[in-house]
């Protein structure tokens, strides 16, 4: 089966879902694999996770030899789709002068994007040199500097950020978005600060785009999954009990474009983030 049906028969799986507890398994699942997994496309974070949900790192077999290891004997690889320019074919019925025409305004009017399938390997299914270890936090609270950057990559993105004791919308609010501003109340632990900076983070970018925002229920579901796949990403585990269920109101396609809108932002505040770092890592 290539790359294609696979997603396709991924999403009619997850849409056919009707067991509550299944579906946020199944979401928890994607969530993890798009925090390890981040910089690849939605479409391709639905294959690896729903191909092989354990991954925690995916190469080509090319990549792998190059660091050391060799895939093992008789592991499947994980179908991805893998984007390729190829020429476009001259339409039936074009005059040798509209030819030329296309030629001189523009080659790139010759080439046309395609997906073929390829694949990739999950460490697991490889063996050789050890590499590197990435400094991870998995101890239930999160450490002081990686808010420091969250907050200062907030500050970047014209949002100001304010720790209180009370917020604006009342004490039981960890925390209040409100255009341009966020409060976060002041005596929580790290972890939890961590996670509602960025839950209302993730309001502040999706109050840019009015015409995009749903119900107050699924956009409390969505920014709640942008801070799981957030902070998972440096091996955090959240407080997470966000009703994953209201993201299948509406069907297949409703429920793929919230999918897209959970990668789609957690990527853009990795990047954010990420940026604060390198840009640290820069002035030593």
């Amino acid at each position: 089966m290539n790359a294609q049906a696979t997603l396709t028969q991924s999403f009619e799986r997850l849409a056919s879902l009707t067991d509550q507890a299944l579906r946020s398994d199944e979401m928890r699942n994607w969530l993890k694999c798009i925090s390890r997994f981040w910089n690849y496309s939605f479409r391709n974070t639905v294959l690896i996770a729903m191909q092989r949900p354990d991954a925690t790192l995916v190469a080509g077999m090319k990549t792998w030899n190059q660091m050391g290891r060799k895939v093992k004997k008789g592991e499947h690889g994980i179908a991805i789709l893998v984007p390729v320019l190829v020429t476009k074919q001259k339409p039936e019925g074009e005059s040798e002068k509209e030819q030329e025409i296309m030629s001189e305004t523009s080659e790139e009017l010759e080439k046309v994007l395609r997906f073929r399938t390829g694949y990739v390997f999950d460490i697991s299914q490889t063996e050789g040199d050890p590499l590197p270890q990435l400094q991870w936090w998995s101890d239930g609270d999160a450490p002081a500097e990686l808010l420091e950057r969250i907050k200062t990559a907030m500050v970047r993105d014209g949002i100001i950020v304010r720790e209180v004791e009370v917020t604006v919308a009342g004490k039981e609010a960890r925390g209040v978005s409100m255009g341009g501003v966020v409060e976060v109340i002041s005596n929580s632990a790290l972890l939890a600060k961590a996670s509602t900076h960025i839950h209302e983070w993730a309001h502040e970018i999706r109050r840019r785009k009015p015409d995009e925002l749903q119900s107050r229920e699924v956009e409390e579901v969505i920014v709640e999954a942008v801070a799981f796949v957030v902070l998972s990403r440096w091996g955090l585990n959240p407080e997470n009990n966000a009703n994953y269920i209201a993201l299948w109101q509406g069907g297949k396609d409703h429920l793929r474009k919230n999918m897209e809108t959970i990668k789609s932002l957690s990527t853009e505040i990795l990047e954010k983030i990420e940026a604060v770092e390198e840009k640290e890592a820069e002035n030593g």
